[in-house]
């Protein structure tokens, strides 16, 4: 799956000045996970929810995003969680690798259907059976 250029370069030139605050309703899934419980974010950004997670005391956090400049604030804001830069709609981890997978305006953020689904599907092929997949965006598109 390959994603215009375009894309990672505008949330690189955006990270220094881009802010998010899509609400996590944590009632949704904290009673279905433990302190060890294997999360990944996934379209990361700066590192906000990871960071909220992290508060709440989980520590097995994994924040994974396209743009470096984003994954490098992520990085200097939240020093113990593990991120990483990925390649667009790619998911390098293995087979039910977490409990819990977060998409927060991921799919807004995609420009196509093709890519809005590749990303769903990785999602729940990383995704242990039984696991939570918690995706929550805003209508911008059809």
């Amino acid at each position: 799956m390959t994603i215009p250029r375009h894309q990672t370069e505008y949330w690189d030139r955006a990270a220094s000045s881009k802010t998010f605050g899509h609400p996590v309703c944590w009632d949704r899934f904290e009673g279905t996970l433990t302190p060890d419980s294997r999360i990944l974010d996934y379209g990361c950004g700066y590192g906000r929810v990871c960071g909220e997670l992290w508060e709440k005391g989980y520590r097995n956090i994994k924040g994974a995003d396209s743009s470096p400049a984003m994954i490098e604030l992520a990085r200097n804001k939240f020093p113990g969680i593990n991120f990483r830069v990925v390649a667009p709609c790619t998911f390098p981890f293995e087979d039910a690798a977490f409990d819990l997978v977060l998409l927060f305006t991921v799919l807004t953020s995609s420009p196509g259907d093709r890519e809005q689904r590749t990303i769903i599907e990785e999602a729940r092929r990383v995704l242990r059976t039984g696991g939570v997949l918690y995706f929550s965006d805003m209508l911008l598109q059809d």
